[in-house]
């Protein structure tokens, strides 16, 4: 996917994400210091959800930030696997089964 490279790319670079909705779009901001320094545009549904989980109001900076780069492979992995799901329509084992309703061999 092109956008978690360009999100890669971003996080290199920079210091703080904001995260705008801009209709159906939504857009990541990079700042070093307080001035844009890289703009990633995302359409992907699953990308922005799993975006706006990580931030705290649309915005990931200092520590959440931080340990969002450090673990962005991790992060990426997770939404490509995500992404696969739906084009599959299969949804998750763990998504769809509630602990009480497993039975055990």
């Amino acid at each position: 996917m092109e956008e978690l490279s360009n999100l890669s790319s971003g996080l290199l670079n920079s210091n703080t994400l904001l995260l705008q909705r801009q209709g159906h779009l939504l857009e990541g901001l990079f700042l070093w210091e307080g001035l844009v320094c890289h703009v990633v545009p995302v359409t992907c549904q699953i990308l922005a959800a799993a975006l706006l989980q990580e931030s705290v109001a649309g915005v990931l900076e200092g520590a959440a930030y931080t340990a969002f780069k450090f673990r962005f492979e991790q992060f990426s992995l997770r939404v490509k696997v995500r992404r696969l799901y739906g084009e599959l329509c299969i949804t998750p084992f763990c998504y769809h089964r509630e602990p009480q309703n497993l039975a055990v061999a």
